[in-house]
């Protein structure tokens, strides 16, 4: 039962979107399952492969650490817990406040040569 605990999640959750709905007739069904299908996809690369893993973490501007074992674990946490030691966040106010849509890419570069420098390559402007 445990394995169909997501499923039931999600149908639930589509359940109550539509019992909440103020319109109905608006919610397209081929496009609730081109989400479902998507998001199956995504789960299955993520899930089975370490390349998916890895795509997933760069999407988001984060890092990957792999651990194949549990005696790998150890490691990946020591390493979690000297990133989180040296984290700095930035705030970024573009000049261009336009709001149309487009791709904005962002780079930030560091004058340090032992810095690497993580976050998101941009942003769409909505």
């Amino acid at each position: 039962m445990s394995r169909f605990a997501g499923l039931l999640g999600i149908v639930v959750l589509l359940f109550l979107a539509y019992v909440f709905s103020t319109d109905r007739k608006a919610i397209r069904l081929k496009t609730v399952l081109w989400g479902l299908g998507l998001q199956f996809i995504f789960a299955i690369l993520v899930v089975y492969f370490t390349w998916g893993q890895w795509v997933m973490a760069e999407a988001g501007g984060g890092i990957f650490y792999e651990v194949e074992r549990l005696t790998d674990l150890a490691g990946a946490y020591e390493q979690v817990v000297a990133d989180l030691g040296t984290v700095y966040s930035l705030a970024y106010r573009p000049s261009n406040k336009t709001r149309d849509g487009k791709w904005r890419a962002i780079k930030i570069t560091v004058n340090r040569s032992n810095a690497v420098a993580r976050g998101k390559r941009g942003y769409y402007a909505n």
